[in-house]
């Protein structure tokens, strides 16, 4: 996610790069995930008080949310990008790590996802993502071809999921790195439910709204030092 802009391209089936793969295995059960009231409310609710908070609370707040506002999530995630201690890692290299911070589990559901604390950026869907800023979509997850046994068995498993990075703006690529807060927001699907192209829409909707502070600011940081330049150089000149 580019969180920069709402709107994103939607690529038709001819043209799938092959992140997108088809179960050939079908559910017993196909769950109804239309959305109904209570999930356009929980979105209403999140964006009235996610603009008042700061990023990380309104990311926070994202988190929690999002599994209200999307039927088909069960487990929310969202894991921020390191870099490697030698200071070589970056978003769309394989160096750097990507460490969890905020989990929610939808409480009507029950149960728990054991997930990993931290995991490379070289590794898995979640990685995947990650480095090259594409948000996957799998009715199950074991089928990506980037799927990880080794980091993503146990929370992902051969559950639905949902992965959308998160990469600085122009805007926000100026600050410090701890800032940015760029990374990948992970929901795990309910058994038999399905993500589809609304789920998608929504969430980097979500995602918008939580870091729309933080490019704001940083725009009007970027602003003053500018203009401080400016005003410098002309009192030398």
């Amino acid at each position: 996610l580019d969180h920069s802009s709402f709107s994103r391209p939607q690529q038709s089936k001819e043209n799938r790069p092959q992140r997108w793969v088809s179960s050939t295995v079908r559910p017993p059960l196909r769950m109804d995930a239309r959305r109904g009231d209570a999930n356009d409310e929980s979105l209403a609710r999140f964006i009235s008080h996610a603009l008042t908070l700061s990023t990380p609370d309104a990311l926070r707040l994202a988190v929690q949310s999002v599994v209200e506002v999307l039927p088909a999530a069960h487990h929310a995630h969202f894991l921020v990008y390191q870099p490697d201690e030698m200071g070589s890692g970056d978003e769309t290299g394989s160096g750097g790590w990507l460490e969890l911070t905020m989990s929610h589990v939808d409480s009507a559901e029950g149960g728990s996802a054991r997930m990993p604390q931290r995991m490379p950026v070289a590794e898995g869907v979640i990685g995947w993502a990650s480095r090259t800023g594409i948000a996957a979509v799998e009715q199950d997850a074991s089928l990506h071809t980037a799927f990880s046994h080794q980091y993503e068995a146990d929370l992902l498993g051969r559950s639905p999921v949902l992965v959308v990075p998160v990469r600085p703006t122009e805007a926000t690529a100026a600050l410090p790195p701890a800032e940015q807060l760029s990374g990948v927001l992970v929901l795990c699907g309910k058994f038999g439910s399905q993500f589809g192209a609304l789920d998608l829409q929504l969430a980097r909707a979500m995602l918008e709204v939580a870091f729309s502070k933080l490019s704001s600011d940083a725009e009007l940081k970027a602003q003053y030092v500018n203009e401080a330049r400016a005003r410098a150089q002309a009192e030398a000149e």
